[in-house]
């Protein structure tokens, strides 16, 4: 998926990723914030645009960590999340 020109860390204030998760190296977005608290409309893009297509997302809002997608993908970040 391209992402908007608005999206970019530049502009956005968020740093947008692709990694990987589980054995089968799926892939994810991990969407984090730089020095500021997400905007609500880019979490409104992200949610409409990629959550809402079924594709697993970290997205950090306020300097927690929420995850959504499949429930072996949350399970795993939530389980990295508390070997930390």
């Amino acid at each position: 998926m391209n992402l908007p020109e608005w999206l970019k860390p530049n502009v956005s204030k968020l740093v947008i990723t692709k990694p990987t998760w589980g054995h089968e190296n799926k892939t994810y977005y991990r969407i984090k914030e730089c020095g500021q608290t997400i905007d609500s409309t880019y979490l409104n893009w992200i949610f409409n645009n990629i959550v809402l297509r079924g594709e697993c997302v970290a997205v950090q809002v306020g300097g927690g960590w929420n995850y959504y997608g499949a429930t072996e993908f949350i399970d795993e970040m939530l389980k990295n999340q508390l070997m930390r």
